[in-house]
């Protein structure tokens, strides 16, 4: 698994449910927009628009919606993994925009006009980013970029930068803050876990609001993005100061015992792996020796590249040369064999 699916799988969990979505879009939506829409008519739609080749560095979920008069609206939000800006953004945004409108049109073969689509990115790496407009991307001759603008779409996206954002200025239901700001603080450098130690009155919150799944997924995360798993009784210790219901205490526990019992597990299995794997090299390098003294007695001395191929063998090869050795006129027909 590589480390960006649990982010996806985070974001997608948490923001694909409706309840989550309709209390956080609005956050988001710039003000003049954000009174004129009917959040309660707000939908997720299937399917993903994003580059086969980004999927590794980018998650998109596209909802539907109407405007209080009635007409149409759609919200794409992407959620953006890579540490560093990347001023090409607008150039992928503009594609993934119009293979929405393409589909919206292949459900609307009628349509004469096409819904307003709001574009949202996410980003939640460790430096800071500016959206950049997209009709600067576009090289112009010297001093015509007024007058060529005029052939060039011209568009913005929203940008959520949670590195621009404190803690407490996240908005939403508290899942959604909890999620924010596990995106937040991640940091492939360092564990989350004295992060999220901090956010106990938050992760109770999401208790009382989300229930017991909400808070699998949450620990299911911070499994997945850290190392380590802290000490078993400060972890014991956090739950107890912060969930109220000793059944969400058991949850997690026993979510966090099954991990221990997994990783000890592990790490008895690799150890018995790694056994065997000695015990086969250590056989094959008492074959490999046996083969060589048995060649330098029928043909002398051997030289670098026979002993090389010797050391390289096989145990299916080795035992094949070693057959063949009393037949063998020669060291190649020993080879050959």
């Amino acid at each position: 698994m590589s480390k960006n699916d649990p982010h996806d799988h985070l974001f997608k969990a948490v923001f694909g449910q409706v309840e989550q979505a309709s209390e956080w879009l609005p956050t988001v939506t710039p003000r003049a927009l954000r009174d004129r829409v009917s959040w309660s008519t707000l939908r997720v739609l299937p399917g993903s628009f994003v580059d086969e080749s980004l999927h590794e560095r980018e998650t998109d979920l596209l909802f539907s919606c109407e405007w209080t008069d009635g007409r149409p609206c759609l919200f794409y939000v992407l959620l953006e993994h890579q540490s560093t800006r990347d001023d090409r953004m607008p150039w992928r945004m503009l594609r993934y925009l119009v293979r929405i409108w393409e589909s919206w049109e292949r459900d609307n073969p009628d349509w004469e006009n096409l819904p307003l689509i709001l574009p949202l990115v996410v980003y939640h790496g460790q430096r800071a980013w500016g959206a950049v407009p997209f009709f600067l991307l576009v090289d112009y001759p010297d001093g015509t970029i007024d007058a060529m603008r005029r052939y060039v779409p011209d568009f913005e996206f929203e940008l959520f930068d949670l590195s621009r954002v404190h803690d407490e200025e996240l908005e939403g239901p508290a899942l959604s803050q909890m999620a924010l700001r596990l995106l937040k603080h991640y940091d492939p450098r360092f564990d989350l876990w004295p992060d999220f130690f901090q956010w106990g009155t938050l992760l109770n919150e999401v208790a009382r609001q989300s229930g017991s799944d909400a808070l699998r997924r949450i620990f299911s995360y911070l499994v997945q993005v850290n190392d380590d798993f802290p000490d078993t009784n400060d972890f014991r210790d956090f739950l107890r100061e912060h969930l109220e219901d000793p059944d969400d205490q058991e949850i997690l526990m026993n979510a966090a015992q099954k991990l221990h019992e997994r990783g000890k597990k592990e790490g008895i299995e690799q150890g018995i792996e790694q056994g065997i794997k000695q015990g086969v090299e250590r056989s094959l390098g008492r074959q490999r020796s046996f083969l060589m003294k048995l060649l330098e007695k029928k043909f002398g001395d051997l030289t670098a590249d026979a002993r090389e191929r010797v050391v390289s063998a096989d145990q299916d090869r080795l035992e094949r040369w070693t057959e063949g050795l009393l037949e063998a006129e020669s060291l190649q027909q020993v080879f050959d064999k």
